[in-house]
C-alpha cells in the first residue's frame, strides 16, 4: 500500500485523535494508531481502556487500499515534517514482519510495527448509533468550564457517583422539568448549576473522569458537535467528523432541585473586585491548613467584613466592603436586607468560588436564613446569581437583539455556611 498526504493536515488531524493516549495493542506489545486508508481518505483511530477517537484526511495518488499501526512513541517525528509525506507500507510474509516508511523533503524512516488486524476501528459501532442530539460545540465547552470545578474529584472514593458527573437535565422526567436546559454540578456540599437556552431538551449526563479528553476535543471543534448515545459508549462527533467516544460511568441525579429566590432573606450587590481582594487578604493570614473564616453584615453601616481567629495565634479582619441591599428584587427576596445583620462561618477557598469566576464586575449575593433546629444551629445558604447573554462562539454578547444567535444563560454557585 501507498499513498500520499499533505503533512500539515495529518499533523492537525494527530492532534486531535492523540487526545486519547493509546493503550498498548496487545499485553506485551506497543502502543500505536491504526491508519485505514480507503475511498481517498486516511481514518486514524486511538484508543485506551475507556476512550476512542477518530479523524481522518484526505489522501492521493494511493496505490492499494489497506491499513498499519504505526507505533504512538514514534510518531511526533512527523510534526517537524513540511509537505507532503508519501507513505508505504506492507507485511513481508516470510518473516512475518509488519513495516511502515515514509519520506519527504529528502526525510525518511521506516519501522518495523504489529498485524494491524488486532486493532479494530470504531465504525461499525458508530454507525449503528442512531439517537443523536446537537450542541452548540462553544456553549457545551464554555458549560463544562463553568461547572466542573464544583464535582467531586473522580477519585474520591467517599463521594457518590452522581457527584462525580456532570448532568444536563432535559424534560424527559418529571423530576427533571424544572431543570430542563440545566448542567448541574455537585460535590455533597457546594453546587452550580448553568442554565443555558441552548441546552433545553438536551439531556446529557458525564463522568468528570472523562471532562479533561472531551473539553480538550471540544476545544478543537467549530460549530456544532453531536452527541451519539451507543451501546455502553457515548460519542462527540464534531462539524468534520472528527469523533471523541467514552465509557458510561454515569449516576444520575434523580430530582432536580433548586430553592426558590424568595427565600433568600438578604440580596446585597457589591463590586467583585474588592470582595475577592478581602478575602485573599483574610486567607493571606490563615494558617496554610485552615480555610474557617466568620462573614458579617451590618444593615446599618451596609457593609460586609470577613473576620478570621485562630486563637492565641492570632486574629485579623478585612477592610469593610461596601454594598448596595436590595428590599425587594422583584422576586420575593431579599426582605431582611435593610433591616437585620447576619454573621455566619464558612469556606474562605469555596467563597472565593463564588466571586472570582464571576464576568461582570458586580456581585449578586444572596443568603438564605435557616432556622436553628432541636440539635443544629442556625444556618446560612450562599449563592451568587449571573445573568448574561452568549451567542454560538460562546461570547458574551451586550445587546442580544444585534446577534444573529444569542442564547440566554444563568448561572448559580451555591454553598452552606460552616456552622
Amino acid at each position: 500500500m501507498r499513498f500520499k498526504i499533505q503533512a500539515q493536515e495529518l499533523n492537525e488531524a494527530l492532534g486531535v485523535v492523540g487526545i486519547v493516549t493509546p493503550r498498548p495493542v496487545t499485553p506485551m506489545g506497543p502502543a500505536g494508531f491504526l491508519f485505514v486508508v480507503r475511498e481517498g481518505r486516511c481514518y486514524i483511530y486511538s484508543r485506551d481502556a475507556q476512550h476512542q477517537a477518530r479523524v481522518d484526511v484526505a489522501v492521493e495518488e494511493v496505490e492499494g487500499e489497506g491499513s498499519f499501526i504505526y507505533p504512538a512513541d514514534k510518531i511526533a517525528a512527523l510534526k517537524y515534517l513540511d509537505g507532503v509525506i508519501d507513505f508505504e507500507a506492507g507485511h513481508e510474509v516470510e518473516s512475518d514482519r509488519y513495516w511502515v516508511r515514509y519520506h519527504a523533503s529528502g526525510a525518511t524512516e521506516e519501522r518495523s510495527t504489529i498485524n494491524p488486524g488486532l486493532m479494530q476501528t470504531i465504525d461499525e459501532a458508530l454507525e449503528n448509533t442512531k439517537e443523536e442530539t446537537v450542541y452548540p460545540s462553544a456553549l457545551l465547552r464554555e458549560g463544562i468550564s463553568m461547572t466542573k470545578a464544583f464535582l467531586a474529584s473522580a477519585n474520591d472514593g467517599r463521594a457518590r457517583d452522581n457527584f462525580k458527573s456532570l448532568q444536563l437535565f432535559d424534560d424527559s422526567n418529571e423530576e427533571w422539568k424544572k431543570g430542563d436546559g440545566t448542567l448541574f454540578a455537585a460535590d455533597g456540599v457546594r453546587a452550580c448549576f448553568f442554565f443555558c437556552e441552548a441546552f433545553q431538551g438536551k439531556g446529557l449526563g458525564i463522568h468528570g473522569q472523562h471532562l479533561p479528553l472531551l473539553t480538550s476535543f471540544l476545544g478543537k471543534c467549530e460549530g456544532d458537535v453531536t452527541i451519539k448515545h451507543g451501546e455502553g459508549v457515548t460519542y462527540a462527533i464534531n462539524s468534520v467528523g472528527q469523533v471523541l467516544g467514552w465509557a458510561h460511568h454515569v449516576h444520575q441525579h434523580e430530582k432536580f432541585s433548586y430553592y426558590p429566590y424568595k427565600k433568600d432573606k438578604f440580596v446585597l450587590k457589591a463590586p467583585k473586585e474588592l470582595l475577592v481582594k478581602a478575602l485573599k487578604f483574610v486567607r493571606a493570614g490563615l494558617d496554610p491548613k485552615k480555610d474557617k473564616i466568620r462573614i458579617t453584615y451590618s444593615h446599618e453601616g451596609k457593609t460586609v467584613q470577613f473576620l478570621t481567629s485562630e486563637g492565641a495565634a492570632g486574629k485579623a479582619s478585612s477592610m469593610p466592603v461596601g454594598v448596595q441591599p436590595i428590599a425587594d428584587d422583584g422576586k420575593g427576596g431579599g426582605e431582611s436586607s435593610e433591616t437585620a445583620d447576619f454573621a455566619a462561618n464558612a469556606n474562605v477557598n469555596q467563597l472565593l468560588e463564588l466571586f472570582e469566576p464571576l464576568r461582570g464586575f458586580e456581585a449578586d449575593l444572596r443568603v438564605a436564613v435557616i432556622p436553628p433546629k432541636q440539635g443544629r444551629k442556625e444556618a446560612h445558604l450562599f449563592r451568587t446569581v449571573e445573568e448574561f447573554w452568549l451567542d454560538g462562539n460562546g461570547k458574551v454578547i451586550i445587546s442580544p437583539e444585534d446577534s444573529e444567535k444569542a442564547y440566554e444563560c444563568r448561572i448559580t454557585r451555591f454553598m452552606p455556611s460552616r456552622e
